[in-house]
């Protein structure tokens, strides 16, 4: 079952992503921007829910502008939740009518979202995907009948252990919700992470056996039973750096560059500094003590700075410049992964 923390684009996710290959995924629904990322699926909202329960406008206009984009994206989503209208099934079935021949255009695949009182018999053939909306007091004993139409199924606002445990049961293919990065609400994912990652020998897992602290035994068939507490204890963090990677080491102390620190940390390195300045050559000239430079697509990058920052993704903090040494071991380490780095000559 995919994780897909809403409209969140924090280095976090892209970290949890590497210590979970294949569990975590993006959902971006309008005005945020689409990002795209090799490692990471990702799906699409329509944004109707967050503006009725804001109190806000929502302009089919500015949607049809957001997801005219997807034509020219170079991966396509999992699904494309289709404008509906929340709590009410009758009219989010005239929504789709009116919606699904225009977006049908765009060659993704479609969701219908389902809602309080709708029959399972009225969900449209032509659905690529089910989005499950409505109340939780409606959705969740529903979620069996669901998944048992035979489309892949998503569960909106997905924000307690609780109810991860139970999408995760009812054969859900993917979650969405943006509660885990509240406080420490995601370390209460640790458990199902673990048991996901098979760091858990737990076959099945019985849902409604969390206490409302998230901390009493989890029940499972076979005769196993697991504390979430003996789980955050006795087994690697999933989510957290670990703690040898967050000391800071004495300046006279140099370490080597983290052998896991791959191309793809330094492109989202890149990606991510860019949305800080546009104009890395000016900064750069102002740099006079900065001699050497990673040049891509036309901009410059310093090279320590650089490692820095995607060391984030690929070890979960910043790797202070201070650790490891600059000029030929990190030129060398730089080229071996396809950068050009060259000599600057500032007039």
């Amino acid at each position: 079952m995919l994780i897909m923390p809403g409209n969140h684009s924090s280095w976090f996710v892209h970290y949890w992503s590497g210590k979970c290959p294949g569990i975590f995924a993006h959902l971006w629904s309008p005005p945020r921007a689409i990002d795209l990322y090799d490692h990471l699926d990702y799906a699409l909202d329509n944004y109707r829910f967050a503006a009725t329960v804001g109190g806000k406008f929502w302009s089919a206009r500015e949607f049809r502008r957001w997801v005219a984009q997807v034509k020219y994206l170079s991966k396509p989503p999992l699904f494309l939740v289709v404008p509906d209208v929340p709590f009410n099934a009758k009219e989010t079935l005239e929504e789709w009518q009116v919606w699904e021949p225009e977006l049908r255009e765009l060659g993704v695949p479609l969701a219908f979202a389902v809602q309080n009182g709708i029959e399972l018999g009225q969900v449209p053939k032509s659905a690529d995907w089910i989005f499950v909306g409505g109340t939780d007091d409606w959705r969740y004993p529903k979620l069996r009948e669901i998944t048992g139409l035979g489309k892949p199924v998503h569960v909106g606002r997905v924000n307690s252990i609780q109810r991860v445990w139970q999408c995760h049961e009812a054969g859900v293919v993917s979650i969405d919700g943006n509660g885990w990065f509240r406080g420490d609400e995601y370390r209460k994912l640790e458990p199902y992470l673990q048991y996901r990652m098979e760091l858990l020998e737990c076959p099945q897992v019985v849902v409604g056996c969390f206490s409302s602290v998230g901390v009493s035994g989890v029940g499972v068939s076979g005769g196993c039973s697991v504390s979430q507490k003996q789980v955050m204890v006795d087994a690697p963090s999933l989510l957290e750096p670990h703690p040898a990677l967050i000391k800071r080491s004495p300046p006279w102390q140099k370490q080597s560059i983290p052998s896991n620190l791959q191309r793809h940390h330094l492109l989202l390195a890149i990606r991510e500094w860019r949305t800080w300045t546009k104009d890395w050559e000016a900064n750069g000239r102002r740099m006079k003590n900065q001699r050497f430079w990673v040049v891509y697509e036309g901009k410059l990058y310093p090279p320590k700075l650089l490692i820095s920052v995607a060391n984030v993704y690929a070890n979960g903090t910043m790797l202070p410049t201070h650790t490891f040494s600059g000029g030929r071991d990190t030129h060398r380490f730089l080229r071996q992964r396809g950068f050009e780095v060259v000599q600057a000559v500032w007039k």
